[in-house]
């Protein structure tokens, strides 16, 4: 498992109060996890502040698993800023 991959479970830990060993790539965010719109927006915004990125506009609406989040994750850190 990436370090990406264990910080990510690490954030929806602490963000759900759920065991980070329950947390696996293919986890629904959604279906697994029951997170709704306003949790996944509180979500990405714990991700943006902890990994200092910014995701695009929407970035919300793409992500149904962990791994999507992941996946997320290094395209905002691979775009170049500004």
């Amino acid at each position: 498992m990436s370090d990406r991959e264990n910080m990510v479970r690490q954030i929806l830990s602490d963000h759900l109060g759920k065991s980070a060993d329950e947390l696996h790539r293919g986890t629904s965010l959604q279906g697994d996890l029951d997170i709704d719109s306003t949790e996944m927006v509180e979500l990405i915004c714990a991700i943006e502040r902890s990994c200092k990125i910014t995701f695009p506009e929407g970035a919300e609406r793409e992500v149904k698993t962990v791994g999507d989040v992941c996946d997320l994750i290094d395209r905002a850190a691979a775009s170049p800023v500004g």
